[in-house]
């Protein structure tokens, strides 16, 4: 039910999104992207690469560039009356706790539980899951770094439950 909710609110946002768009009657200024020349071919075939440069994400140009699309995104976006209303109702549809299917390796059971807002699930282990106070945090990927650029992609345990690995993805 949550999630239909959720789709419905997406749904009407764009609408009205459209809807006020139609009725903004400045024009909106993009920041032009440079292009260069450059290309690779491919079985014969050049094909241009205009904007390579901007697959430097570290590149003082692309930073500045972004930060020109960031402002022009952001002045259109302030100009939503309803903006502050759509982020509430969205966020009070997302806020409720999740929790996975547990699964057993050795002597625990293991699974994610989110409590509404985390940016990532918590992965826990327990003994018994009759008794939920008993779970202990095995790893918490929101604790990896501010703002959860690191995650958590996998967990795998070995046959007998003693041991784990992880894999952890920096930025996506």
């Amino acid at each position: 039910m949550k999630h239909t909710s959720l789709w419905l609110a997406l749904a009407t946002t764009a609408l009205l999104a459209a809807c006020h768009s139609n009725a903004v009657k400045e024009a909106i200024s993009y920041p032009q992207a440079a292009t260069v020349d450059s290309a690779d071919v491919y079985f014969g075939t050049r094909v241009a690469d205009p904007y390579r440069w901007l697959e430097n994400d570290t590149a003082a140009a692309t930073r500045a560039w972004i930060g020109d699309e960031r402002k022009t995104t952001d002045s259109f976006m302030a100009q939503i009356p309803f903006r502050d209303a759509i982020k509430k109702e969205l966020t009070s549809l997302y806020n409720y706790a999740r929790m996975t299917a547990p699964e057993k390796h050795g002597d625990y059971y293991y699974y994610y539980r989110n409590s509404g807002l985390q940016n990532q699930s918590v992965f826990y282990r327990s003994k018994n899951l009759a008794d939920s106070s008993g779970a202990e945090v095995f790893l918490d990927p929101n604790s990896f770094s501010q703002g959860g650029a690191v995650t958590l992609q996998d967990v795998v345990f070995s046959p007998d439950g003693s041991l784990a690995a992880y894999l952890l993805s920096n930025g996506g």
